[in-house]
């Protein structure tokens, strides 16, 4: 999915974002398993989720307005 998604001459930043993500979603939850039970650790891990969901998506509608706003004024 990324394939279609990434523009080629970007592809190898987004599969090391990806890469990148994923190691530091493991350590987060690692270090939840560590300090506190499989039920806190999944809920914390939920709320990862969520958060950077979130994050994500605010990015993504900011950087349609912007693209939007900047091909408003070049018109």
């Amino acid at each position: 999915m990324l394939d279609e998604l990434a523009p080629p001459h970007r592809r190898a930043e987004i599969f090391a974002v990806m890469r990148t993500r994923n190691a530091l979603g493991i350590i987060a939850i690692r270090g939840l398993l560590a300090l506190a039970d499989l039920q806190i650790a999944l809920i914390g891990s939920m709320e990862f989720v969520g958060t950077f969901l979130i994050a994500t998506c605010a990015t993504f509608i900011l950087a349609r307005r912007r693209s939007t706003d900047q091909a408003g004024f070049s018109s």
